[in-house]
C-alpha cells in the first residue's frame, strides 16, 4: 500500500438510502456510502475503482445542527475517512494539494444523486 491519506468533508445533505438519518445518530457509515466513497476518490484522482482502498468512515452530526433528524430534514455533518492507492500505482499522489483534491471530489460525487444537491466542502 502506497501513502494513505485522511479526509474530512463537511457536508449538508439531505437523506439518501446511502446516508439515511439513523447513520448520523450512530456515526457509522452504510456499505452502500463506503462503496460510493470509493467510486468518487477513484473517480476524482483519475483511478480505477479497484485501485482504490477506502477506511475508516465516520459521519460526525454538526453541533448545533437544526432539525431532528428525520427522512425530510436536512443533514448536516462531518464525513471523515481515509484511502490510499494501491501499491505500484502510479504517478503518486504526492503532488495533489488538499484543494485540489476537494475540487476533484466535489466533482465527481455531483455525478451521483446521492451528493448531486448537496453542499460539500473540505475541512
Amino acid at each position: 500500500v502506497d501513502s494513505s491519506y485522511n479526509a474530512t468533508l463537511n457536508v449538508a445533505m439531505m437523506p439518501s438510502p446511502e446516508v439515511p438519518p439513523e447513520d448520523l445518530e450512530s456515526g457509522n457509515a452504510s456499505s452502500p456510502l463506503v462503496a460510493l466513497l470509493r467510486l468518487t476518490v477513484a473517480e476524482a484522482l483519475g483511478r480505477s475503482v479497484q485501485n482504490i482502498s477506502v477506511w475508516h468512515v465516520s459521519l460526525q452530526r454538526m453541533p448545533g445542527a437544526v432539525g431532528g433528524l428525520s427522512a425530510g430534514s436536512l443533514l448536516h455533518f462531518d464525513l471523515d475517512f481515509s484511502f490510499c492507492l494501491r501499491q505500484g500505482t502510479h504517478p503518486s499522489l504526492e503532488d495533489v494539494s488538499p484543494r485540489e483534491f476537494e475540487v476533484w471530489w466535489r466533482s465527481a460525487a455531483q455525478n451521483y444523486v446521492t451528493f448531486e444537491w448537496g453542499s460539500i466542502a473540505l475541512v
